[in-house]
């Protein structure tokens, strides 16, 4: 096991691996920021600004989806934290 994570370490195969998917879960997580929570906000002040301009089909910001992208971030960054650490403890 230990040579065996010597080489995915030596090949960077798994800082690569892990660097992927902690890109996809931070993408879906800015996507939830932008959709859910920027884009409402910013037709609201365009509308109090200039009357009735909408930029975005709903009027309320949707903080469930934001919510749900928010806690899979924080766990996908725990789970990263501790397989680096976990995976160092091997190595050494």
């Amino acid at each position: 096991m230990k040579d065996f994570l010597k080489t995915l370490l030596w090949h960077d195969l798994l800082p690569l691996a892990l660097a992927v998917y902690f890109g996809t879960v931070l993408q879906s997580f800015l996507e939830s920021l932008v959709n859910h929570i920027l884009v409402p906000l910013f037709d609201y002040i365009v509308a109090m600004a200039f009357g009735n301009l909408h930029l975005h089909d709903e009027k309320i910001i949707n903080l469930h989806d934001f919510g749900v992208q928010t806690i899979t971030l924080i766990i996908a960054c725990a789970v990263l934290y501790f397989m680096i650490k976990l995976l160092m403890k091997y190595v050494e």
